[in-house]
This record gives structure tokens, C-alpha cells and sequence, in this order.
């Protein structure tokens, strides 16, 4: 009951803290932005441990004792299977 009361006073308080929100962000130093915790600087963090990780994961396919095999098995991989049939 007391929220239903209060519902337009609060209405009119968020779009005031919006509206501060706004300007805030417009007036903050391109610097901050960089070091900001947002939805594109997580996307970008993703991206860079993502290639640290397949950078990762190819010098250790390179180092293991099995890359002569890896290799063999590609290229059995590559090659067509005998045909049954005469051409």
C-alpha cells in the first residue's frame, strides 16, 4: 500500500538519477572509459585470454612427444578413401 503511494514520487526520482547518470558518463574522461568495467571490456578481456590459450595450446601440440603422430594422423585424414569401383 505504502509503495503504491509512493510509486510516482519514486518514478520521478529515477528518472532524475537516470538523467544525473547520463550526464555523468558524458562528462567522464576518455581514460576512465578505457579502464571502465564494461559489457565491451569484458568482451575484449575474452577475446585476449582466448588467444593466450589457443597461443598456449599450439606450443604444447608442437612440444609433446606425440606431434610426429599428429601429424601422420592429419595427413591420413587428408586422404581420400580407395574407391571400391573402377573409375
Amino acid at each position: 500500500m505504502q509503495a503504491k503511494q509512493r510509486l510516482k514520487q519514486l518514478q520521478a526520482e529515477l528518472k532524475i538519477a537516470a538523467a544525473e547518470n547520463i550526464e555523468k558518463k558524458k562528462n567522464q574522461d576518455p581514460e576512465e572509459l578505457k579502464n571502465a568495467y564494461t559489457k565491451e571490456s569484458r568482451i575484449e578481456q575474452y577475446k585476449e585470454m582466448q588467444a593466450q590459450k589457443e597461443e598456449a595450446d599450439r606450443k604444447s601440440k608442437e612440444n609433446s612427444m606425440f606431434s610426429d603422430f599428429r601429424e601422420f594422423d592429419e595427413k591420413q585424414k587428408k586422404k581420400e578413401p580407395i574407391s571400391v569401383y573402377n573409375p
